[in-house]
């Protein structure tokens, strides 16, 4: 009896003693698994593994958060689709700039899980019902920035511009670019002025047919420009505080006090986007007169290049190595029926004007120089073959290729006007050239280049009809099978 409750108490003992150790054990644990969640907190890093996951910011773009000094909201406005590339890649990058800036505010919105929100969102920053998801809005200092998910996406346009395919192949991933062109945008305090010459025939900024340059006034906005209508009439003056003049298409003359005016604007260090187009071809609008200074030749005639042509359209292939066209090479451009733009001899000096060619047909490029009842046909004493060039750009003052101090002069001429309307702006690279232009000749040299569009990858798994059978059979009839057949051995073996 004695040797009984001895064995009860100490069989008491022994369970109480084991409890103990399994409870400290486990508060250490648990004590442990918190100093360590609290120390990656304080010491975050994070280390790549795989070859297609998250790719880093590039230093460009560290160096710039680095710069922050106000927050910057950025609203993630996706539904959760795990099958959802383009959202994917945005949830990743968007929390890789959260992880390399505290300045960057980070908020995630699902328009399906969360309709309130996503209604109170689009309330706010007015977006139309048919945009009102897949976006990415950027907000400081009283601005804001929307980025549509069809902007994010580089395509392959070949085959389709080939008439080979109707497919359009994504390829590359802008979103790095992109978005810390709109973080830059909404932080910085300065809000460049871009006026829209007009009077002369000149696209309408405001219109949104065809013709308007509605989409180009909204890409600018979204570059966190002003945007004004100027007149050169009378005593009106480009106004002082003018940082992008745009002329856009005239088809009348410019009076000589007009030019003069354009003159003066671009002498006290202006930057100016001047595009031509077939309607000022026989006669002189005055402003060729004025690049001749400058050392472009505005060439008064049509090029055609039979190869490289679709609809009437020319398709731009062959692209100089510039800041502005470097994004652009193994791309393609639409213009309608350019004028060409040629360099001129000047003399060499730390004063003359610099002029780069950016962009010209291919090899069977002609220019023509004659129209017959409308119909532009070749003057074989006047016109060119071969490689014509239709975009230019030039330099005076300043070190060329060098952010430039006030008063050194850029500009950059087309040839057509039409590729950047609301009709062909965002025909393959177009709207690239307009923002790479407008960056450029503003000196937003951070957002020219190194950042370019991550690669995406594709990977074909090719299956014969004989090996889709066998897979068939292998996950349908012989996994199963040998999962019940482990299932009734390991019964057999409890039973004996």
């Amino acid at each position: 009896m004695a040797d009984d409750r001895k064995t009860s108490s100490f069989a008491s003992n022994e369970r109480f003693s084991i409890l103990l150790n399994v409870g400290i054990s486990v508060v250490a644990l648990l004590a442990i698994l918190v100093m360590l969640n609290f120390l990656s907190w304080r010491h975050h890093r994070s280390v790549e593994w795989s070859n297609s996951g998250r790719q880093r910011l590039s230093p460009v773009t560290v160096g710039m958060l680095r710069t922050l000094t106000n927050d910057v909201k950025v609203t993630l406005f996706f539904d959760d689709n795990p099958n959802d590339s383009v959202h994917n890649l945005c949830a990743a990058l968007v929390k890789e700039y959260a992880e390399a800036s505290p300045r960057i505010r980070l908020t995630m919105v699902n328009f399906t899980r969360d309709p309130a929100a996503a209604k109170s969102l689009r309330a706010t920053y007015s977006l139309p019902a048919q945009q009102d998801k897949n976006l990415v809005i950027f907000e400081a200092n009283g601005r804001s920035r929307v980025v549509f998910e069809t902007e994010l996406s580089d395509y392959d346009l070949s085959k389709v511009m080939k008439g080979e395919s109707q497919e359009v192949k994504r390829i590359g991933f802008k979103g790095e670019m992109i978005f810390s062109s709109a973080i830059l945008n909404v932080s910085e305090s300065f809000q460049p002025k871009a006026c829209f010459i007009r009077g002369h025939g000149e696209h309408d900024p405001t219109a949104s047919d065809q013709v308007g340059y509605s989409e180009l006034a909204d890409l600018l906005r979204n570059k966190n420009f002003r945007l004004e209508q100027t007149l050169l009439t009378g005593d009106n003056e480009i106004p002082a505080d003018c940082n992008l003049l745009i002329i856009a298409g005239p088809t009348k003359i410019f009076f000589a006090s007009e030019v003069e005016k354009v003159e003066r604007y671009l002498a006290a260090g202006g930057r100016l986007l001047l595009a031509f187009n077939e309607g000022s071809v026989g006669f002189r609008t005055g402003l060729e007169r004025l690049l001749t200074s400058y050392g472009v030749a505005v060439g008064n005639n049509i090029v055609s290049d039979p190869e490289n042509e679709n609809r009437g359209n020319l398709i731009l292939k062959v692209f100089m190595a510039h800041p502005i066209t470097a994004p652009l090479q193994g791309s393609g451009m639409y213009l309608a029926r350019p004028r060409s733009i040629g360099r001129l001899n000047m003399p060499n000096g730390p004063e003359s004007p610099k002029v780069d060619l950016l962009a010209s047909t291919g090899a069977q490029g002609i220019t023509k120089s004659e129209q017959r009842n409308g119909v532009p046909v070749p003057n074989p004493a006047l016109d060119k073959e071969g490689n014509i060039p239709v975009l230019a750009v030039a330099e005076k003052g300043g070190i060329r290729g060098v952010s430039s101090d006030k008063g050194a002069t850029r500009m950059v001429i087309a040839g057509d006007s039409y590729f950047l309307s609301n009709a062909m702006i965002d025909s393959a690279g177009n709207r690239d050239f307009a923002s790479l232009a407008v960056n450029w000749l503003l000196d937003r040299n951070l957002l020219l280049g190194g950042i370019g569009p991550r690669p995406i990858r594709e990977y074909s798994i090719l299956v014969g009809p004989a090996q889709m059978v066998r897979t068939q059979v292998l996950l349908l009839v012989v996994l199963p099978c040998a999962v019940l057949g482990l299932g009734v051995i390991v019964w057999l073996r409890r039973r004996s």
